[in-house]
């Protein structure tokens, strides 16, 4: 998230990385609300 904070696109990070754009736009939104960033327990 540090690099789509200092300005990196969201497309070129994604790309970066090897993860979705959804992956990229849900985390952003997570950090900017403050919420873990932490894989979620699986069910089960």
């Amino acid at each position: 998230m540090r690099a789509v904070q200092d300005g990196m696109p969201q497309r070129e990070a994604s790309r970066v990385f090897g993860v979705s754009v959804v992956s990229v736009e849900r985390d952003v939104r997570l950090a900017r609300e403050g919420r873990s960033l932490a894989p979620a327990k699986r069910p089960g």
